[in-house]
């Protein structure tokens, strides 16, 4: 009888699932294959079908509420998808060590923009720069969730844990 899983990653063909409290290998029927235009990405939701030798297959693939995509490789216009059922994207960044780069994060909040995802832009290592907060500043006026964390002394933490 098939059971539900959450797809967590995908490598040449072969899916970690998490189904019924554990992790397990599985890999894509045929007719699933064939049947499907898409291909499996991290997040969506499955049915597996174990056998006895302790492997899984992927049976059938669920309906996807939001799916985060990006443009493919080289030059084409092509987008694929990379993640499904993204409730959020939560960027992070670093004050200190490695230094800020508001470049490197505005690409992943464009991305998460142009997917119509809800976006949290978290600086860590707060305690190790006084001037953390003006980081973000820019982002938090035009609207953007913004948290200020250190994992060090715990600081905006629980804060995130409810974003």
């Amino acid at each position: 009888m098939p059971v539900e899983g959450i797809v967590l990653s995908c490598v040449g063909g072969r899916y970690r699932v998490f189904s019924r409290g554990c992790v397990v290998e599985a890999s894509l029927r045929g007719r699933v294959k064939r049947e499907r235009h898409a291909r499996v990405v991290v997040g969506d939701r499955v049915l597996l079908r174990h056998d006895p030798s302790g492997s899984a297959t992927i049976e059938g693939i669920g309906e996807r509420h939001s799916v985060l995509r990006r443009r493919a490789p080289g030059r084409g216009e092509s987008v694929r998808a990379v993640a499904a059922n993204v409730d959020q994207i939560v960027v992070v960044g670093s004050s200190h060590q490695p230094e800020w780069d508001p470049a490197a994060l505005d690409r992943f909040m464009a991305v998460a923009e142009a997917n119509e995802l809800p976006v949290v832009l978290v600086v860590n290592k707060c305690d190790l720069e006084s001037g953390a907060a003006a980081l973000v500043e820019p982002y938090a006026r035009v609207g953007y969730r913004v948290v200020c964390t250190s994992v060090r002394d715990g600081r905006g933490l629980e804060l995130l844990r409810h974003h």
